[in-house]
């Protein structure tokens, strides 16, 4: 499955909570750099990407929009 990038972020929590948030609303999302943690003591340079399926990332940035927190 190819992914598009549909966000960075700078904790690892909170990648997680937004690809669980996309994940309860159909989408198969992934956080990218989730290995990265176990490696290195801060976040990876970029952040924790979460990746969306490309047909699905268009409807995926809509979503985080919408999440409280995130910048439009």
């Amino acid at each position: 499955m190819d992914l598009e990038v549909v966000g960075a972020f700078s904790s690892l929590i909170e990648a997680q909570v937004v690809c669980s948030a996309l994940r309860s609303a159909g989408i198969s999302a992934q956080v990218m750099d989730q290995a990265f943690s176990s490696i290195l003591p801060t976040y990876p340079i970029g952040g924790f990407r979460v990746g969306a399926p490309i047909g699905e990332a268009a409807r995926a940035r809509r979503i985080l929009k919408d999440l409280p927190g995130q910048e439009p």
